[in-house]
């Protein structure tokens, strides 16, 4: 018929609601699929993603900063940490300061600004 030829090879909303109710209700070695996808994930947060607490921590930032091979350009570092940054002044302070005691600011004539770790020379 015209209409099953138009629905394509779904066969229509009737062939979507049964592949939506199987996905959902299916379970595997016994354990729903929330459950599945909360034993996948890590139970904390990684080195380089933000702290539990919130508070912005050295770590963090070196983290970051060392995957980029210690050079980093300052919009990308700065987009990294926008949300902790903007959580309250004390905040953006703190950044800055653990900027400060970790970096030098070098400008590179393709790449602009670059946060480069301390005692790392690049050419």
């Amino acid at each position: 018929s015209l209409a099953a030829a138009a629905a394509g090879p779904g066969g229509g909303k009737a062939g979507k609601r049964a592949r939506g109710a199987d996905s959902g209700a299916s379970e595997q070695d016994g354990a729903p699929k929330a459950k599945r996808r909360a034993a996948k994930s890590s139970p904390g947060k990684t080195a380089a993603g933000p702290s539990l607490s919130g508070a912005l921590s050295e770590r963090e930032v070196r983290a970051v900063l060392e995957q980029a091979n210690g050079r980093i350009k300052t919009s990308e570092l700065h987009k990294r940490f926008k949300k902790q940054i903007k959580a309250s002044a004390a905040a953006k302070a703190d950044f800055i300061a653990i900027v400060n005691h970790l970096v030098v600011i070098t400008e590179d004539e393709v790449e602009g600004k670059m946060y480069v770790l301390k005692g790392r020379q690049f050419s």
